[in-house]
């Protein structure tokens, strides 16, 4: 955690108002913002044989991370649980369900940050084994986790979350309760539906998948696999540089776009030239507002 104890503060005052964290109990903990690490938990269905054949097989690959590590993947994801998809058995009480059990224990005790006095079960440990003798102290010095969110593809959160499917009439959205009828517009009535963890807990239809049971974890803790998101092609990064700013020059920025666009230039300019950064977008917006004397002809 590269980012230390300031870090964590500076996650927290962002990440308490998100949704998922409305009524959340961590925010009932004294100091919480300084003590409390924040982990994802990412799971997907890769395939492992015949790769590209019809008759592909998957394995089911479950990891976790801090939302705060700073490095490669192969140094700051921690492996869970692997296992060929052909072999779990799923539903309730099935392979996956077990494994969340274990895990939602498991978790669980990171967030209260002492070493648990029962098992996965809920059994209390027998007195004088190892385990009973380690019940209590601290877990690492008086940190604690806290999953902040719940990675993973549609296919993921539909087939081993129980979650919605993308692709039903009804129902399609793990967020709301959105469905395909009615139409898309910003007044649409489905868009007063979004989830919050408290309705979202008392819904007859939520899952019943043990992932759940992890302290804090609803429907509104789900993030989409940015992977499976990203507009893929070989103009992908033009649409999330061109989203990034427009939401930078529209939104965030006080001024008028077409002043917030030379602040952001000039930014980047100031940024390129000690890093030394390769230009790239010689024939961008930006370069093009400056050719204009200071109007960019894309915003008008």
């Amino acid at each position: 955690m590269p980012s230390g104890p300031e870090g964590l503060e500076t996650f927290w005052a962002q990440m308490s108002k998100h949704p998922a964290c409305e009524n959340h109990q961590l925010l009932l903990e004294p100091g919480y913002a300084r003590k409390t690490i924040p982990v994802n938990i990412h799971g997907d269905c890769v395939p492992c044989t015949g790769i590209g054949k019809v008759w592909s097989k998957g394995l089911l690959a479950l990891h976790w991370t801090s939302a705060l590590s700073n490095g490669s993947s192969k140094t700051n994801c921690f492996s869970l649980f692997t296992v060929f998809e052909k072999l779990v058995a799923h539903g309730e009480n099935g392979t996956v369900d077990r494994l969340f059990d274990l895990l939602s224990w498991s978790f669980n005790a990171m967030f209260h940050g002492v070493w648990p006095a029962t098992d996965f079960q809920g059994k209390e440990y027998l007195p004088g084994s190892a385990a009973h003798k380690r019940a209590g102290p601290p877990l690492a010095g008086g940190f604690r986790c806290c999953v902040a969110g719940t990675l993973g593809d549609l296919e993921y959160t539909r087939v081993f979350l129980r979650l919605p499917r993308w692709s039903s009439a009804e129902n399609c959205c793990s967020l709301c309760l959105a469905s395909k009828r009615p139409h898309w517009r910003q007044d649409a009535a489905w868009t007063t539906t979004t989830w919050r963890p408290d309705t979202w807990r008392v819904w007859r239809n939520k899952s019943t998948s043990s992932i759940f049971k992890i302290i804090g974890v609803t429907a509104c803790s789900i993030a989409a696999d940015f992977m499976h998101s990203k507009y893929l092609g070989a103009d992908q990064y033009i649409y999330i540089y061109a989203s990034i700013m427009f939401i930078i020059i529209y939104i965030l920025l006080p001024s008028t776009p077409e002043q917030n666009t030379l602040t952001m230039w000039e930014f980047i300019r100031a940024y390129y030239k000690p890093v030394q950064a390769f230009n790239d977008h010689s024939q961008s917006w930006a370069c093009e507002t400056e050719r204009q004397g200071g109007r960019n002809q894309m915003l008008g």
